[in-house]
């Protein structure tokens, strides 16, 4: 996603209101058919029995192949560290990856059959230390070929047009059908309907399907209800904390993209961090994903 060069991304968080388990497929380039509304998961740590130390998963138990590389690493204090002397990794029970130096890590492409196949796994490290006992511990990962979905975005500091982009998924594709968006002003983000604008544009939206192409685009108008048109249906409350609704997308919608013309959206305070959070809806399953960041 293109941003703006002075509006580099914090620590995006991502947030799964309702995460199912993704279809497994068999080829190792191309997105599962049928593939389910998740989001991306928050790390976790493992801690390893016996020490001070913890094994990351980065992907929280689920794995999408796709996004080339994988790695997952042992941490731990610089004096816990120091008296490792090599850490192992097993996949389904067989060694893959010994490593007798920092920062203990086990990489590899996530697309390759060879190196992460698509399926459910189990994950156990070991870590042998320079003095005492080696300890272990064990995590469930599933590997698949669907993506998780993605949000982004784009608020100007003080004037300046708005950009908000959902993909039911990310990548390559393959994601379901969307039936709604949201967006929320989480921190730091302000709406407003100028006098000026009161029936008038304020933006547009755009509705993009799974190679891209745009299905439909319409503009949105400075009112409560900023567009009915064909079954879609824009709400627009500006000063609310969930301050644009789309509902009623057609089939087909994979991406939407809104831009909010200028003085309709803006940070609170040009100085300070902002966080916005896009809500995906695919029939029963939604998620909810925060994007934001700092202007430098």
């Amino acid at each position: 996603m293109a941003l703006p060069t002075r509006l580099p991304l914090l620590a995006a968080a991502a947030v799964s209101a309702a995460v199912l388990v993704p279809s497994v497929a068999s080829a190792a380039d191309a997105p599962a058919a049928d593939c389910p509304l998740w989001a991306p998961q928050a790390k976790v740590e493992h801690a390893i029995p016996g020490t001070n130390l913890t094994a990351r998963d980065p992907y929280h138990g689920l794995l999408a192949r796709n996004r080339l590389f994988f790695s997952f690493s042992v941490r731990g204090s610089a004096a816990d560290l120091a008296n490792v002397a090599s850490v192992s990794w097993a996949l389904d029970g067989k060694v893959v990856r010994t490593d007798p130096t920092l920062p203990f890590q086990w990489s590899g492409q996530s697309g390759s059959s060879k190196r992460m196949p698509a399926g459910d796994h189990q994950i156990t490290v070991t870590v042998t230390p320079k003095s005492g006992t080696a300890a272990s511990t064990s995590f469930a990962l599933t590997a698949t070929d669907c993506q998780p979905a993605g949000f982004y975005a784009e608020v100007p500091k003080v004037r300046g047009t708005a950009t908000f982009g959902f993909q039911s998924a990310i990548e390559r594709g393959g994601g379901p059908d969307l039936d709604g968006v949201t967006v929320t002003a989480t921190k730091n983000v302000r709406t407003v309907l100028p006098r000026a604008k009161r029936g008038k544009s304020i933006g547009s939206i755009a509705l993009i399907g799974e190679n891209g192409q745009t299905i439909k685009s319409y503009t949105l108008k400075g009112a409560s209800t900023a567009l009915e048109r064909g079954g879609v249906t824009v709400r627009f409350a500006p000063g609310a904390k969930r301050f644009l609704r789309v509902t009623g997308l057609p089939a087909g919608v994979k991406n939407v993209t809104v831009k909010l013309t200028s003085g309709i959206a803006a940070l609170r305070s040009p100085k300070q961090a902002f966080t916005a959070t896009g809500t995906l809806t695919a029939g029963s399953a939604h998620v909810a994903i925060a994007s934001g960041g700092r202007y430098f």
